[in-house]
């Protein structure tokens, strides 16, 4: 049986070593989410290195402390509106959560290297509130936490953000998508599902949100790229898109009865008479508007 100096010894030893396995754990989990940032880089810039309409960066820990906040309280088990000016300011220019945003470094990895430090700076603060004689109601809410609830905090990393961008349609420079039409909206997130994948894809109707130009520089020229690596079906009612991009088959669907039925043309070829035939009759104007405009191209070529 240990002396009471030998138990105490021994409890202190069981706390130091207890302690270097947490800092070893928090040490692995920011390894990891590192590694995580890096492969996510990796497939973003191998899917859409050539896409012409949309790129998409990874800001790690986040743009701003208001994205962050629902986490944070989350860890700090007081969800509501508590805490204001302890945790953000309606403003955002007070709170531990400005002091961990304010006036970081521009550069990208000064950015990452700087953050890293000040979240553990902020969360050695919440630990000394533990310890403290501060008598403020935030003060007094982190003492009635359970350690439990303490490692909650410890393990909390600011959430990273997910910046979507869509090239503008002068061609020069790229604007987030928040602030795009739904149209480059639209053609934005759709560059990003044919770029990704291959797996079979079904389309209905992408054009219904995409001028003409779009339809060709997005959906005609991906879809045409892309096919021979995936099985695409189009739901269109824009035949430019199943003759320009190649389409191997074209399916007439008609809707009869309250219900939608194939209406069968032959092999759906586009070889095939009867399937021309279809495509003609549905683009706009029908085939005598077709020929009309054919002969004019060729007029003004000539």
């Amino acid at each position: 049986m240990l002396s009471p100096k030998g138990a105490r010894l021994d409890w202190l030893n069981r706390i130091s070593r207890l302690g270097k396995e947490a800092r070893n754990t928090i040490s692995e989990l920011i390894n990891l989410r590192d590694e995580w940032n890096e492969l996510r880089r990796s497939f973003l810039s191998q899917i859409l290195r050539k896409n012409p309409h949309v790129r998409i960066d990874i800001v790690p820990f986040g743009r701003e402390p208001h994205e962050q906040e629902t986490m944070f309280r989350a860890a700090l088990q007081c969800e509501d509106e508590r805490f204001k000016n302890a945790i953000l300011s309606h403003d955002g220019s007070t709170g531990m959560l400005a002091d961990l945003y304010r006036d970081l470094p521009s550069n990208d990895t000064e950015r990452t290297t700087e953050l890293v430090q000040r979240l553990s700076q902020l969360k050695a603060r919440i630990r000394k509130q533990r310890v403290s004689s501060d008598n403020s109601w935030f003060g007094r809410h982190i003492r009635r936490l359970t350690p439990e609830q303490l490692d909650r905090i410890e393990l909390w990393q600011p959430a990273d953000s997910v910046t979507v961008k869509y090239r503008r349609p002068d061609g020069r420079g790229w604007s987030p998508i928040e602030g795009g039409s739904p149209r480059q909206q639209a053609a934005a997130l759709l560059a990003l599902i044919l770029a990704h994948g291959d797996e079979p894809l079904i389309l209905d109707q992408p054009e219904d949100d995409l001028d003409n130009r779009l339809v060709f520089d997005l959906v005609v020229q991906q879809v045409r790229m892309k096919k021979r690596l995936r099985q695409i079906t189009v739901v269109t009612h824009n035949p430019s898109i199943v003759v320009n991009g190649d389409a191997e088959a074209g399916i007439e669907i008609d809707f009869r009865n309250g219900q939608c039925v194939v209406v069968d043309k032959g092999t759906d070829c586009l070889q095939d008479q009867g399937t021309r035939s279809t495509i003609c009759r549905i683009m706009e104007g029908g085939i005598d508007a077709f020929e009309i405009r054919h002969r004019r191209l060729i007029a003004s070529e000539t």
